[in-house]
């Protein structure tokens, strides 16, 4: 992983030509509540899918995985979103998962914001920047190292996503989150027994 994180660094070189990072805007006092309504810079977010091309251009160089570049997604849930790009990377080892990186917003050729899903057909599991809104932002480091944490998660093997009708649970190294109704620890025991839930969870792509 410490080799992979040095080569993004790397690609990002390249895939972050002419973008800069910024500072907390309000590092010692609470947003404002007009800051929670607009986003007077919503083009210096092109960082974010610049900071994705770069785990993946990385990932291609030390021969982890295969990139298909435009390709059309198969998604378990279809929400309706329209994405300006999408691409899969696809892993060597045995067992592990494809990711699939969706490019939306609008700058030229460049996009200002990613979602991250796994597997196939596609789970949608993440998306940087979370909001974008300047009351939200908390620096440029801060949406890179969230963004970091989804990717190693889902390289590292460490991503479970559970359905079951109407409810969700996505599972990862920092802990769960779940949608719909669950009772006092159901979540908890799901997890440790997921019987009846559709589960999409795979292999670490260092493996092997």
């Amino acid at each position: 992983m410490t080799e992979l994180e040095r080569a993004v660094d790397a690609a990002f070189v390249r895939t972050g030509r002419g973008l800069s990072h910024w500072p907390d805007p309000h590092p010692d006092r609470a947003p404002l509540d007009e800051e929670y309504s607009r986003s007077l810079d919503p083009l210096k977010w092109r960082i974010v899918p610049a900071w994705a091309e770069a785990w993946c251009d990385a990932a291609v160089e030390l021969g982890i995985a295969t990139l298909e570049r435009a390709c059309v997604p198969r998604w378990a849930v279809d929400d309706g979103a329209r994405y300006r790009r999408v691409d899969r990377l696809i892993p060597n080892a045995v067992g592990a998962l494809p990711m699939t990186l969706a490019y939306a917003g609008s700058d030229g050729e460049r996009p200002t914001g990613v979602t991250i899903a796994l597997g196939h057909p596609a789970v949608v599991f993440g998306s940087s920047p979370a909001c974008g809104c300047d009351a939200c932002d908390a620096g440029s480091q801060n949406e890179l190292d969230h963004l970091d944490a989804q990717v190693r998660d889902v390289v590292s093997g460490q991503v479970r996503h559970l359905s079951a009708a109407d409810r969700t649970i996505v599972a990862s190294s920092t802990g769960w989150s779940a949608t719909g109704s669950f009772g006092r620890s159901e979540v908890d025991e799901v997890l440790a027994d997921p019987k009846g839930w559709v589960e999409v969870s795979g292999a670490s792509w260092l493996d092997g």
